[in-house]
């Protein structure tokens, strides 16, 4: 009897661990969590990892346009002719299929968009994308009018074998009408992400107005492939069927394309964006339009090739989230479902079956592993009962392409993990149990005073006088348009772990990252009555390790890194601030929006560091500085002094004569003497031509000179931006 309780208990908390794991998943999905796509998205990482990209069908490219190549062609919206000369090119070379991932909605130039279409017809391999729109956008925008719908000649009439199929769409937004026509086929492009923001599935078929849409990708595969769209088989909720394909190698047969209810395809991502399939350049093909040689090489490389048109533009929103990257172009999408039904190679859901009868499996090993009577051996088996189902998935997902279903397990198995070593604690230490919680009851009341002390003191705001800092990388955002996100990442990772030692090593606190910037501050939550020293010390610090880090990543080939810093000083609201689930410890008020526009004004003048004249009273004995200006900045109507920071008082020689010649010309501008203050400034230009604050003042003086001002001088200068 006492066998029978000791099998029976644990294998009653294996069920029902398993159990409650799938009700919560269950609830989870409902909810718009899938902890298992997530933990899959796992599995395509560590698929990459293992063997590399998957297969790849050689024939498959991307032309890319990015923003350089825009910049390059001197493309302007709306001119369709660099596009037409694309079509061109590629059509000379042999490709078979022409992909735009990019919609024309609207007319452009004349004569552009008549090359654009005539270059489509000629041709004959463009197809285009088109954007469905369900009864509930048709009742916000009333996009589709009554009448002849262009849409009409491009549905397909498959035989729809059962299942219900996705909400039929209302509308549609096409190119424009000649392009349209010129087309070889078009295609859906509709894609949504999963509840989390990752594009894990694509629809392949868009029901409408008693016809179905194709998806982009599997339009063109049908054409590659000889497959009528009439001879196509659809059973939602189970495949597509493409009967008699004509596949690359040269055989005959019928492909099956898993896809759910709704008509969606997992996605099959063969790699990364930059490590899966080729990439051509937009302007390097058109080149081949003058070049007969690289004509010969586009031609060699080409022909046959199906290519996907790619807006890389930052002007594109066409960017997301898939398993494997973060910020990956949706165009690789249609270029990951091509190579899938080109290659008859797709993933599949797992069924029922197979779900229950590894389900089954690993609850009698966790159940095995429950039995045992020593803790530690018994958790280490399920672990290893764990691993065995992990390695079994991915071996699967990997060589039969079934997606994992692992969450549930994972979580049962933790469940189980948790009650089977309760049980066994409660069973066979009741004494220990007993002990340790008396203890946990008298330590607790100390250990939560603590808590609630430290709780209070940071959640409480005050205000007090603090020195801000504000640092900016130059150029920052224009360089990013031309690096991939993992050059991104690790440039601005490397860069404020730089900076935030440095911010620490002189105990500042750092308030936040703002994209490529970022704000400390000192004095605050520990009182430090050289708070004002810190910061610039901070500045002086930073600008000196950037020059460091400047030299080695050119060496490197990297970017050319230059920051520019604004520090002020003043009295701000300090304390723990957000909502009741994100707080953050920060700093508000005026004196930090000047802070602020110090950093931003320094692009005006060509300086590095600028801080304000409280700031500069109060360390004006430790470090060198040029008074720079009297400003006006918006949002303010009180004009600012702001100084320039040039380095510690040891380096007093080194900028004497340049500051004192500067502070000459000020006040003589300062005072309405512009002709004398040019002549100033025009004569230290002389000495120091890398002196762009005297550049600035040389022309504000000429237009002075040429357009005195209405009414009394000032001296002061308005800021007109941020």
């Amino acid at each position: 009897m006492k066998g029978i309780r000791s099998a029976l208990a644990p294998a009653v908390i294996v069920v029902t661990s398993l159990a409650l794991a799938w009700a919560l998943s269950l609830l989870s999905a409902s909810v718009g969590t899938d902890w298992n796509s997530r933990l899959n998205d796992v599995f395509f990482r560590l698929r990459y990892a293992l063997k590399g990209p998957e297969k790849i069908l050689p024939s498959i490219a991307h032309v890319d346009l990015t923003d350089s190549i825009v910049d390059e062609l001197r493309m302007k919206g709306g001119d369709r002719q660099n596009f037409a000369r694309l079509v061109n090119v590629l059509s000379k070379a042999g490709a078979s299929s022409i992909i735009f991932d990019i919609i024309f909605p609207d007319t452009g130039t004349p004569k552009g968009d008549a090359m654009f279409a005539e270059a489509s017809r000629h041709a004959g391999t463009v197809y285009l994308p088109a954007v469905m729109r369900s009864g509930e956008f048709r009742k916000v925008a009333g996009l589709q009018k009554q009448g002849e719908d262009p849409l009409a000649e491009w549905l397909w009439h498959p035989r729809v074998i059962g299942g219900r199929g996705p909400a039929a769409a209302v509308s549609s937004t096409l190119s424009f009408a000649a392009l349209t026509a010129a087309a070889r086929g078009i295609g859906s492009i509709n894609s949504d992400p999963d509840p989390d923001g990752v594009f894990r599935r694509m629809p392949l078929i868009a029901s409408y107005r008693g016809g179905f849409l194709p998806g982009l990708a599997l339009r063109a595969a049908c054409d590659a492939l000889e497959v009528e769209p009439a001879n196509i088989e659809v059973t939602f909720g189970r495949r597509i069927r493409l009967p008699g394909a004509h596949m690359p190698d040269g055989s005959v047969r019928d492909i099956d394309i898993p896809i759910d209810r709704a008509g969606r395809m997992i996605i099959d991502y063969a790699g990364p964006w930059a490590a899966s399939f080729p990439h051509y350049s937009f302007a390097t093909l058109l080149k081949a339009e003058n070049d007969p040689d690289l004509a010969d090489s586009v031609a060699t490389e080409l022909e046959k090739a199906h290519l996907v048109i790619s807006d890389l533009t930052t002007s594109s929103s066409d960017y997301g989230a898939v398993p494997l990257e973060r910020e990956y172009p949706r165009s690789g999408i249609h270029a990951n479902i091509l190579n899938s039904i080109l290659t008859n190679r797709f993933l599949r859901a797992q069924s029922w079956s197979e779900t229950l009868l590894l389900t089954f499996a690993f609850a009698l090993l966790l159940w095995t592993a429950a039995w045992r009577p020593r803790p530690l051996a018994g958790s280490l088996l399920a672990l290893l009962s764990w691993a065995a189902l992990a390695a079994g998935e991915l071996v699967l997902f990997i060589y039969a392409g079934i997606m994992p279903v692992l969450a549930d397990p994972t979580l049962g198995f933790l469940f189980a993990l948790i009650a089977v070593n309760a049980y066994r604690f409660f069973q066979a230490e009741r004494e220990r149990l007993r002990i340790r919680t008396r203890m946990e009851r008298y330590f607790a009341p100390r250990l939560m005073s603590k808590i609630l002390q430290a709780r209070d003191r940071f959640m409480s705001a005050e205000q007090k006088v603090i020195t801000v800092l504000f640092s900016d990388i130059s150029g920052f955002t224009s360089w990013c348009t031309t690096q991939p996100p993992d050059a991104i990442h690790r440039t601005l990772n490397e860069y404020f772990e730089l900076m935030t030692e440095i911010v620490f090593r002189n105990e500042g606190t750092v308030d936040k990252f703002i994209g490529d910037g970022l704000m400390a501050f000192f004095g605050d939550p520990l009182a430090q009555s050289d708070h004002a020293l810190r910061a610039v010390r901070t500045g002086i610090e930073m600008q000196q390790a950037v020059r460091g880090l400047r030299t080695r990543w050119e060496a490197e080939g990297r970017m050319p890194i230059h920051i520019r810093i604004g520090i002020n000083s003043g009295e701000m609201v300090v304390g723990d601030m957000g909502s009741r689930r994100i707080m953050a410890y920060t700093a508000i008020g005026s004196h930090v929006n000047l802070a602020s526009r110090l950093e931003g004004t320094n692009k005006q003048f060509g300086t590095r560091v600028i801080i304000s004249e409280a700031t500069y009273l109060a360390v004006h004995e430790h470090f060198v500085a040029r008074e720079l200006d009297l400003i006006r900045v918006k949002g303010k109507m009180k004009p600012v002094k702001i100084f320039e920071l040039l380095g510690p008082t040891s380096d007093l020689e080194t900028h004497r004569d340049r500051v004192e010649r500067f502070h000459k010309g000020l006040e003589k501008y300062r005072s309405g003497q512009w002709e004398t203050a040019l002549e100033t400034f025009e004569e230290l230009t002389t000495d120091y031509p890398q002196d762009a604050p005297s550049h600035i003042f040389i022309k504000r003086c000429q237009d002075l000179l040429e357009q005195p001002p209405q009414g009394a001088w000032d001296g002061v200068y308005v800021m007109k931006t941020k």
